[in-house]
């Protein structure tokens, strides 16, 4: 019997002469074992929420703290670039000047390489031509005679 139920049919009692004659029940505080290992789990429970529910409190207030800190450090590099943003224009508008400025050097050298090898063209041709007018010259002095080629020397 459970703790707090009523007495069963045992409570009643047949007087002497046959007549049932009922009487008032009396209370058994009997404990079963189930009713205490349910008991017991229940409290168990109870203080496992407890605990898991501080946990996670305290977890929360780390994290509370954690993303203050990343906030002050966004802030920190939100300003840091605010700072840096002129000198990375600058830096911009230096590279692009170098570049150009590399370009018009490049651009520069290849005409000078262009007109180094025309001038080599044409000092090639020159000397061809001072060939052929020494040969000419020389042909004209065997035809007029070697004496006036002689005292000219």
């Amino acid at each position: 019997m459970t703790a707090g139920m009523p007495a069963t049919s045992e409570d009643t009692r047949v007087s002497d002469d046959g007549n049932h004659a009922m009487q008032k029940p009396t209370w058994r505080f009997e404990y079963n074992l189930n009713t205490l290992i349910l008991i017991g789990g229940v409290m168990l429970g109870l203080v496992g929420w407890g605990v898991m529910l501080q946990e996670v409190r305290g977890s929360l207030a780390v994290h509370d703290e954690a993303i203050a800190e990343l906030r002050s450090d966004v802030a920190e590099l939100v300003a840091t670039d605010r700072l840096a943003e002129p000198q990375v224009a600058d830096l911009r508008w230096r590279v692009t000047a170098l570049e150009a400025a590399a370009k018009s050097v490049s651009e520069a050298q290849r005409e000078l390489a262009k007109a180094q090898q025309d001038m080599e063209r044409t000092i090639g041709a020159l000397a061809s031509d001072v060939r052929v007018t020494r040969e000419v010259v020389q042909r004209i002095d065997r035809q007029l005679g070697d004496e006036p080629a002689r005292g000219k020397r």
